[in-house]
């Protein structure tokens, strides 16, 4: 029997999925993307930016801070 490492969750990473209002799943495909107003480079709607999406306007906090300084 081969041991591996780290833990079972780690083989579930890849099939996480989003749920919309009604609780039905959407993969991660289907999540709305805008592009970074700094770098222009497209970046994908983040759970934690769910109240958000229409002010974050940075892909990062490096593109965030080269556009204000």
């Amino acid at each position: 029997m081969a041991s591996f490492c780290g833990s079972a969750r780690a083989y579930k990473i890849g099939r996480k999925r989003m749920k919309n209002a009604k609780g039905k799943s959407i993969a991660k495909a289907h999540l709305p993307d805008k592009p970074c107003k700094a770098c222009g480079r497209p970046f994908s709607w983040r759970k934690k930016w769910a109240r958000d999406w229409d002010k974050v306007l940075y892909c990062s906090d490096k593109c965030r801070s080269q556009a204000k300084g």
